[in-house]
């Protein structure tokens, strides 16, 4: 499936976040594939809530972490699929 930016996000059925210091480890629970993920990273996960697209969570991020959104969407959608 391709990402685009109406494109509504949620974590995988498998995967659970704990917030850590400063960011966060992904546990994908099938596989015990582990990832930890920077504070940027940790901020975006806990926008995805099965809710929001793309695009709205990469506004509520521009804001928040007061970054140029063009740049920002760019490099989002090429993120691995957690």
């Amino acid at each position: 499936m391709e990402i685009v930016s109406g494109t509504v996000l949620r974590l995988a059925e498998d995967a659970s976040v704990q917030h850590v210091g400063d960011g966060a480890v992904v546990l994908l629970a099938r596989s015990g594939q582990l990832y930890t993920c920077n504070g940027t990273t940790e901020a975006f996960l806990d926008k995805v809530d099965g809710a929001r697209n793309l695009d709205q969570i990469v506004d509520l991020l521009c804001e928040e972490l007061r970054l140029t959104r063009g740049r920002s969407i760019r490099t989002w959608r090429h993120w691995p699929r957690i």
